[in-house]
């Protein structure tokens, strides 16, 4: 008898996880995400979807999520940018307090669709 694997999941995309954050955070668009706008609130639920594209892994295979440069272009952005949004979120994780909770809390939404 065969061990079974557990089955992949397929990475979730870049409109998925936006629309997640923005039902999560409440009261930004998924326009504002995309946007350019350099409000706090719509940074840092921009820089929480790059984050966790970034970190997002198949289950089975532990593969890494999207590239940096995958998901500057799906934000029309540098990928220097996307490497350093997922620095500050990772530091935010690390650090803890609210913002690491909303992080935790997050990427379980994201895992279990």
């Amino acid at each position: 008898m065969q061990p079974t694997q557990p089955p992949e999941r397929l990475i979730r995309s870049g409109a998925e996880i936006i629309a997640q954050v923005c039902r999560y955070l409440g009261g930004i668009s998924e326009e504002e995400v995309l946007g350019r706008s350099r409000q706090y609130e719509i940074v840092y639920a921009r820089h929480l979807a790059m984050y966790l594209l970034r970190e997002q892994r198949l289950i089975g295979s532990g593969a890494q999520g999207y590239t940096y440069e995958q998901i500057g272009a799906f934000f029309d952005r540098a990928h220097t940018t996307v490497i350093d949004a997922v620095r500050k979120i990772a530091g935010l994780e690390a650090w803890g307090g609210e913002e690491a909770r909303q992080i935790r809390e997050l990427r379980g939404l994201v895992e279990d669709g």
